[in-house]
C-alpha cells in the first residue's frame, strides 16, 4: 500500500518502481488464481449435479434414456437404421454419463455406415475408441474404421488399420472376437480387389484415349 502511494505521488526511485511492478503482477496473479478457483468450484458443483445418480431427476433421466436405448435397439435389429440413428444420436449427445454409452456410440456408427454416411461413421467409430478405452466394441470399431476407409477409397490406410487388428489375433479368445478377425481378413482382400478395379478402369480409359 505504501509503495503504491509513493508510486502515484512520484516519490519512488527506479528500484521502488521495479518492486511496484512486481507487486502489481502479484496482485493480478492472485486475482487470476482466485477467479480460476471459483470457476473450477462452479464446474465441479455443476458436474456433481449432472452426474449424481442419487438425485431423483437424474434417476428419471437415466430411466428415460434406457427406454430410448431399447427403442433404438429394436429399430436397429429390424434394420430401420435411419430411425435408430435419430435416437442414438440424441442419446450420444446427452450431457449425462450412462453405462451403455459405448454401445450407443458403436450402434450410431453402424447406422451411419449402413446408410452410406462414411465420413461421419468414421469419426463416430474413432470416438468410440478414444472415449471408451476398455469397451467390448473396440474390435468392431476398428473393423468399422477399415470398412469406412475402403468405401471412401483410402485403401492403404484401411489395410493399415485392419492389419493392426489381425496382428493381435493370438490374444483373442472369444469366438465373436475371432469372427471379427476373419471378417477383417475378408475386408483386407476386398480392399485389394476394389483398388484393382479402380486401377483397371483407369488403365482402360487411358488406353482408349491413347487410341483415339
Amino acid at each position: 500500500y505504501i509503495l503504491m502511494r509513493q508510486f502515484y505521488s512520484g516519490k519512488i526511485n527506479r528500484k521502488g518502481e521495479y518492486e511496484m511492478k512486481e507487486l502489481e503482477n502479484l496482485i493480478k496473479l492472485e486475482s487470476t488464481i482466485n477467479r480460476l478457483e471459483e470457476e473450477l468450484e462452479f464446474l465441479k458443483q455443476e458436474q456433481e449435479g449432472v452426474n449424481n445418480p442419487n438425485k431423483p431427476e437424474i434417476q428419471q433421466k437415466i430411466s428415460d434414456m434406457m427406454k430410448k436405448i431399447k427403442e433404438a435397439d429394436m429399430y436397429f435389429e429390424f434394420e430401420q437404421y435411419e430411425k435408430a440413428e435419430g435416437i442414438y444420436h440424441e442419446l450420444a449427445n446427452a450431457k449425462i454419463f450412462f453405462e451403455e454409452g459405448d454401445k450407443v456410440g458403436n450402434n450410431l456408427a453402424e447406422c451411419y455406415l449402413r446408410t452410406g454416411n462414411y465420413e461421419i461413421a468414421l469419426e463416430t467409430y474413432r470416438n468410440v475408441l478414444n472415449d471408451f478405452l476398455d469397451t467390448p466394441y473396440r474390435l468392431n470399431a476398428q473393423l468399422g474404421i477399415g470398412n469406412c476407409l475402403i468405401q471412401m477409397g483410402d485403401f492403404g490406410e484401411a489395410r493399415r488399420v485392419l492389419y493392426l487388428l489381425v496382428g493381435q489375433e493370438a490374444k483373442y479368445n472369444k469366438e465373436e472376437d475371432k469372427a471379427k478377425v476373419i471378417e477383417a481378413y475378408y475386408k483386407i482382400a476386398e480392399s485389394y480387389i476394389e483398388q484393382a478395379k479402380i486401377h483397371k478402369d483407369k488403365t482402360q480409359v487411358f488406353s482408349e484415349n491413347k487410341n483415339m
